[in-house]
C-alpha cells in the first residue's frame, strides 16, 4: 500500500517545497512487509510490517535532532524527493527509519495516517491545545478531518469549515463540534458568533483560508499554516502585535508522533476514511486530488490490476 498526499502532486509539478533529486519515484505513505535486511541490521525482522514516511532519514546529532526535533533536522532526506519512494512494489529504507504497524491497524489505515496522520497530531501537538480550548480547521480533507479528531482527543471544542458539503459531512461524521461553509460567504461571520478561536490550523488551499484564520482568532490566539498556498499570503502585522497572535508553521512530523498516530487508531479512537486505487492510475488519481472530488485519502493497492 502507499496513499497519495498533495504532496506527490506538488513535488510532479515542481511547486512543492523542496527540490527531488531526478529521476525519482513518488511516494511517502508506503506500508509493507520487510523482505530483507541489509548487513548488520537486526531489526525490523523479515517480515515486519512497516510504514515508510516523508521523514526519510534525519542525522541524530544536531540541534534539532538532540533537543527531540527531528523533523527540523538540518540535514533530513525526505522519501519520495531526496530518497526513492513507495509508489512501487518495492522499497529501500534505513531501518531505523522503518516503523512497525500494529497488527490490528489495516495497511490501508496506516499508508493513509503514515502522512496525514503525522502532520494532523504534529499541527495540533505545534498548537499547545488545552482542554476546552476552541479550534477551528480551514480544510476537512487530507489531514484536516483528522487534526479535527486530534484536537477533540485534547480536549477541545472543534470547529470544521470547508468549502464542500462532502467536507462538512465528513467532518460531522469524525465528531466536529460544528461544521461551517465556506462556499456562501466569509465563515468569520460565523465563527464570531462563537466568540472566535484560540486556535486557528489551515490546511485547506482554498483561497481566502489564510486571512479567515486569522480573523477568527481571539486575542492571544495560535495560527497554525500546515498549507503551501499561504506562501502567497500577507500578514497583517500590527493586527498580531496588537492581538498577542502566534504563527507557526508545521510541516511533516516525527517517527514518534507516527508510532502515536498507529496507537491512537489501534485504540480505536479516531477513524480513517480512504479509497484503494489502481497504482496504474496514478495520474488520474492525482488529477482526482487535485480537483477535490474524492472524500480524504487515496491508497495505491499493488495488488490491484
Amino acid at each position: 500500500m502507499s496513499g497519495l498526499c498533495p504532496m506527490d502532486v506538488h513535488i510532479a509539478h515542481g511547486d512543492g517545497p523542496v527540490t527531488p533529486s531526478l529521476p525519482l519515484i513518488l511516494g511517502h505513505e508506503g506500508v509493507g512487509r520487510v523482505v530483507q535486511l541489509g548487513p548488520g541490521v537486526i531489526a525490523p525482522q523479515v517480515g515486519t510490517r512497516v510504514a515508510l514516511g516523508w521523514l526519510g532519514y534525519a542525522c541524530g546529532m544536531c540541534r534539532c535532532c538532540a533537543t527531540g526535533r527531528e523533523d527540523l533536522c538540518v540535514a533530513q532526506k525526505n522519501r519520495g524527493s531526496a530518497l526513492a519512494g513507495t509508489h512501487a512494489e518495492y522499497a529501500i529504507a534505513a531501518a531505523a527509519f522503518a516503523v512497525p504497524v500494529p497488527a490490528s491497524v489495516s495497511s490501508m489505515d496506516a499508508a493513509s495516517l503514515t502522512c496525514a496522520g503525522v502532520t494532523a497530531l504534529g499541527a495540533v501537538r505545534a498548537a499547545d491545545v488545552l482542554p476546552a480550548e476552541r479550534v477551528a480547521v480551514f480544510g476537512v480533507g487530507g489531514p484536516g478531518y483528522l487534526a479535527l479528531q486530534y484536537a477533540r482527543l485534547h480536549g477541545a471544542e472543534v470547529l470544521a469549515v470547508d468549502l464542500s458539503e462532502d467536507g462538512l459531512a465528513l467532518a460531522t461524521a469524525v465528531g466536529a463540534d460544528h461544521v461551517i461553509g465556506a462556499a456562501a460567504g466569509d465563515p468569520t461571520r460565523a465563527i464570531a458568533e462563537f466568540g472566535g478561536v484560540d486556535v486557528a490550523i489551515v490546511f485547506g488551499d482554498a483561497p481566502g483560508f489564510f486571512d479567515q484564520a486569522i480573523h477568527s482568532l481571539r486575542w492571544g490566539g495560535r495560527l497554525v499554516i500546515g498549507s503551501h498556498s499561504a506562501s502567497a499570503a500577507t500578514l497583517p502585522v500590527q493586527d498580531l502585535v496588537r492581538d498577542g497572535i502566534r504563527v507557526i508553521g508545521t510541516f511533516g512530523g516525527r517517527r514518534q508522533d507516527l508510532r502515536d498516530v498507529f496507537r491512537l487508531q489501534e485504540l480505536g479512537r479516531t477513524t480513517v476514511v480512504a479509497q484503494p486505487r489502481a497504482l496504474s492510475s496514478a495520474v488520474t488519481s492525482m488529477q482526482e486530488l487535485v480537483a477535490g472530488t474524492v472524500p480524504a485519502s487515496l491508497v495505491f493497492d499493488l495488488s490491484l490490476a
